[in-house]
């Protein structure tokens, strides 16, 4: 008999301790991959502040000048400072996961007593970011691929019914600079203000299917439904979507393609203070702008927004939307719901598409469902 001691077997509580110690190590080096992508983002952004940048997380980074700023926005809110077992949370993970450094030198022609350019960047999808400078009141995008070939004409184009930023595009569509506007997003403004501002887009909405609409929606929204169905595995939610189908399909040769922003949230609006007047909804992020169904900016508004979609409920906005009935040629105007639907199917086909954003996810975000006492009549043959 061998005088060797016999291997034991992990115990359930070791494994445990094991996997989640491997898990661990395995975020701590997605973490530090993802936050040398931000470093070399700043580092190749050439509208970024030269000096020391802290990257916090993995989707923003500050200058040190702006550091009591990124104080600001990383603490933890005030109602979990008091809490023990949360500050010892947040200890463990700074520690395990603290903030990277980064150094970005300066130029030959920049001063290293005047230190001029962005303090604050965001990382967007794909691979791009955002470089805001507060001094110069100015936000340089950093595209990666480049934007479409028609983002001028179709920037141009909106900036002819909405008030957008100046801008400046470069040649190859990779760098766009714009103003800054000054004011606060839609989406965090008093209920008065974000009512006056929705009245004053829907009427500028109007005017832009009045001069831009076209062909039918059914090719895109034929397309959204193939795309999504395909995607969705959840039984409840996808038994939902092929119900809807056939409807929507029939409803679709009736509403007409118009140029649209393709992104118009109460994030996208920013209100901007007019002295003695109502803030002035200002529209920014035109990147998304293309041909879409003529209802689809209006309704993502509404949608995304639980005050204006309350009102909306409510009779607040029922002018606006038979206007913008009228300006698409149509004599039945689209109901809410479906409206809803048609918004949550194309915008969650894109974003899967360009994105690889999970269908699953996204669609039960934004699907209104059937429940709602608001529907009615959706297109003429209904």
């Amino acid at each position: 008999m061998s005088g060797k001691s016999p291997v034991r077997a992990p115990t359930p509580a070791w494994t445990r301790i094991r996997d989640r110690a491997r898990a661990a190590r395995g975020a701590m080096t997605a973490f530090s991959l993802r936050k040398q992508r931000v470093a070399r983002l700043i580092v190749a952004a050439d509208s970024a502040a030269w000096g020391l940048w802290i990257v916090p997380s993995l989707g923003a980074a500050w200058h040190w000048s702006d550091s009591r700023r990124a104080a600001q926005n990383f603490a933890p809110p005030p109602g979990l400072r008091g809490r023990r077992r949360t500050r010892v949370g947040i200890a463990v993970v700074v520690a395990l996961a603290g903030p990277a450094f980064v150094w970005v030198p300066p130029t030959p022609r920049e001063s290293r007593t005047v230190n001029k350019g962005g303090t604050h960047v965001i990382v967007t999808k794909g691979d791009g970011c955002l470089v805001f400078d507060y001094r110069a009141m100015r936000v340089t995008h950093y595209r990666d691929p480049a934007l479409p070939e028609t983002y001028r004409a179709s920037r141009d184009e909106l900036s002819a019914y909405f008030t957008v930023p100046a801008y400046e595009l470069s040649p190859a569509r990779t760098v766009l600079r714009e103003d800054l506007v000054e004011g606060i997003p839609l989406a965090q403004g008093e209920l008065r203000a974000k009512v006056c501002a929705a009245h004053i887009l829907a009427r500028q909405s109007a005017q832009v299917v009045a001069a831009h609409r076209g062909s039918h929606a059914f090719t895109m929204i034929d397309s959204a439904l193939r795309d999504v169905i395909g995607a969705l595995h959840g039984d409840e939610l996808r038994a939902e979507v092929v119900r809807e189908a056939p409807r929507l399909r029939a409803c679709a040769p009736e509403w007409p393609m118009s140029l649209s922003h393709g992104d118009l949230t109460g994030l996208n609006v920013i209100l901007a203070p007019r002295p003695g007047c109502p803030p002035e909804p200002v529209v920014i992020d035109l990147e998304d702008a293309r041909d879409l169904p003529y209802f689809y900016d209006w309704t993502s508004l509404l949608v995304r927004d639980p005050d204006l979609w309350q009102e909306c409920l409510d009779g607040e906005f029922a002018n606006d939307i038979t206007a913008l009935t009228h300006a698409a040629g149509g004599k039945t105007q689209v109901d809410l719901i479906t409206a809803a639907q048609v918004v949550a199917l194309i915008a969650t086909a894109d974003h899967a598409n360009r994105y690889g954003g999970e269908v699953e996810h996204t669609l039960g975000a934004l699907w209104p469902g059937p429940h709602s006492s608001t529907r009615g009549s959706a297109c003429p043959d209904e």
